[in-house]
């Protein structure tokens, strides 16, 4: 497992299966899943299929606690 101290994910699954773990939980992913992990959550991905994964992952940076969206005075 690993985590990223200043980094918000989301995975969006396009083929293949596999089991997530964030911190103590686990679930079983397969294609069209999406899937958040917040900072500082340890988390990996185990393919759990006979053929290989594939998903697409983005990857946001966050400062401090504060949330920002698109009407945020810093957008405007």
């Amino acid at each position: 497992m690993h985590f990223h101290p200043d980094l918000e994910e989301l995975y969006y699954v396009i083929s293949g299966y596999g089991t997530m773990a964030i911190g103590d939980e686990k679930q079983e992913i397969s294609r069209n899943d999406v899937v958040y992990i917040p900072k500082l959550a340890p988390h990996t991905l185990l393919n759990s299929g006979k053929c290989a994964a594939a998903f697409h992952n983005a990857s946001v940076k966050v400062r401090g606690t504060k949330r920002m969206s698109l009407t945020s005075p810093e957008f405007i």
